[in-house]
């Protein structure tokens, strides 16, 4: 029976995909399972090897295919979750160091090897996007917009039906039903209406609720990036990084989580009661503000 390596839930046979992590199924769950993270140059999986180190994933080893006559980095099926996550922001990293290096070095090479890690998985990574999906922070202003449309829909629809069943009951708009029938398809399309105008006054309740939080939270995400932005630069942040970890050079992909890191640690402290997906957008963006412009 198949097992997923992670969350070493049991399933039936013929389920390849594990529902709640999304991680590939394996035969078993011991040690010598070695599952494909990607393949390319052999180079660039050295250097994976080398950060899968650093995130303490030591199960890494690189072998040779003889019929795609190219290299594949292989770990065992536990570290394979923890694995594909990491080789995601090395690719990304590395995409980055080729945009401020040595202008021959080509760009292409490297985002070719990014798209084969979805050739080894396909339905991992899908699963991986709807994951990602059903986490995304969504802003007040977006809801407020949301409800407000759902709520002037909901209105018109409801205003018009019980305009019509009102001119239709009293005989103004003919309609020919058996008298038994009448009242039922009276009674349920009047009721029906009658909700479409409850929910409506809901939703547009609830977009004003909205809207006003939508205000709070652009003045607060406006301070956040003001403050940092005037107070940090990518050199004293990283130096900063420096001095409390007391450590040598780090390849860039493991200083990105030490910044992201830093930068929720101290969002935090400025803005406490911020929600944890409103933390990931915002030290995201902020990222890119200090560390990508």
């Amino acid at each position: 029976m198949p097992w997923c390596p992670n969350c070493k839930n049991e399933y039936r046979q013929g389920i390849q995909v594990c529902t709640d992590c999304g991680t590939v199924l394996v035969d078993d769950l011991s040690d010598e399972t070695k599952m494909p993270v990607m393949f390319g140059d052999e180079e660039l999986l050295k250097r994976m090897v080398e950060f899968f180190a650093y995130c303490n994933v030591s199960t890494s080893e690189i072998i040779f295919n003889e019929e795609a006559r190219m290299y594949e980095l292989f770990v065992s099926g536990e570290e394979y979750g923890n694995a594909k996550k990491f080789a995601r922001v090395f690719m990304k990293e590395e995409a980055e160091k080729t945009k401020t290096e040595a202008s021959d070095t080509s760009e292409t090479d490297y985002a070719q090897n990014a798209d084969t890690m979805d050739v080894t998985d396909q339905e991992t990574s899908t699963t991986e996007k709807n994951d990602q999906v059903s986490n995304v922070y969504v802003k007040a202003e977006e809801k407020a917009e949301n409800y407000k449309a759902s709520a002037y829909a909901l209105l018109l629809t409801g205003s018009v039906g019980i305009i019509i069943m009102i001119l239709v009951m009293t005989g103004i708009i003919p309609l020919k039903l058996a008298q038994n029938a009448k009242y039922i398809s009276y009674g349920t399309m009047s009721l029906l209406f009658l909700i479409f105008l409850v929910i409506g006054f809901y939703s547009l309740k609830a977009s004003k609720k909205f809207s006003s939080d939508a205000q709070k939270e652009n003045q607060l995400e406006q301070k956040i990036f003001e403050h940092f932005v005037s107070q940090y630069t990518k050199d004293t942040i990283d130096a900063q990084l420096q001095e409390e970890k007391q450590m040598e050079e780090v390849p860039d992909e493991i200083k990105y989580f030490q910044r992201t890191d830093w930068l929720k640690k101290q969002i935090l402290i400025f803005a406490p009661d911020i929600q944890n997906a409103y933390l990931e957008k915002i030290t995201d963006e902020l990222y890119q503000k200090l560390f990508e412009k």
